[in-house]
């Protein structure tokens, strides 16, 4: 009798290891029907997230239901936006297909989809908007799983890409040189343009600054 209730014991000691083990090789989600998909993160150094905290926004959907009052995050790695009702929740999955985000930081981070298929990206993918007008400048974010192998080692850890893009006219193409693509679409309003950039201090890896400049751009083209 002692032999089965120590057989048993061990038993019991390997199932929680087990399960132990696969709660920490993977994240959980669950979307808001209690359906659960897994998300591998643990043998990766790092987070996929744009921000590794739930922070206040504002969601808007294809089908244009409004949602307000949850914790968002990110996923930059994958393009996937998730939500809890409160930090210590599970993070759910949005059933309905989201066109527009906003992070707030405490300054609003607007994230959007709907652009004509580049690069990687297709319709679906999310860019912030940085400049909102006729001409649009759009950012789109995104981490990679790079890996370094060492001595009997593979070592895999997140790296955070950004790229710039223009959209006029329904077309998209990507931004190379700010100062230089703000010059051929200003054309003849290319003197305003260069008393603009005489008159203000402008870093042009700055978002803030690019955001001011095309800002400014989109007054000429009215």
């Amino acid at each position: 009798m002692t032999k089965q209730i120590v057989v048993f014991a061990f038993l019991l000691i390997v199932l929680f290891s087990y399960k132990v083990s696969a709660q920490t090789s993977q994240e959980n989600y669950f979307d808001n029907q209690g359906r659960p998909f897994t998300k591998k993160t643990s043998e990766i150094e790092g987070d996929p997230y744009l921000f590794d905290k739930w922070l206040p926004g504002k969601v808007q959907a294809a089908n244009d239901k409004t949602y307000d009052g949850f914790k968002l995050k990110y996923d930059i790695a994958d393009d996937l936006l998730v939500f809890a009702y409160d930090s210590a929740d599970e993070p759910l999955k949005f059933v309905d297909d989201i066109k527009t985000f906003t992070i707030i930081l405490p300054e609003p981070i607007v994230f959007t989809n709907g652009f004509p298929s580049i690069d990687k990206q297709t319709s679906q993918s999310y860019y912030q908007l940085i400049s909102n007008g006729k001409t649009k400048l759009l950012k789109r974010r995104t981490k990679v799983v790079l890996e370094s192998k060492g001595y009997n080692t593979v070592v895999k850890k997140y790296q955070e890409y950004n790229n710039y893009y223009i959209f006029k006219d329904n077309k998209i193409a990507k931004l190379e040189n700010p100062k230089k693509t703000l010059y051929a679409l200003a054309g003849a309003k290319k003197t305003d343009i260069d008393n603009y950039l005489k008159s203000n201090s402008i870093n042009f890896k700055r978002d803030e600054d690019l955001a001011r400049l095309f800002d400014y751009y989109n007054t000429l083209a009215q």
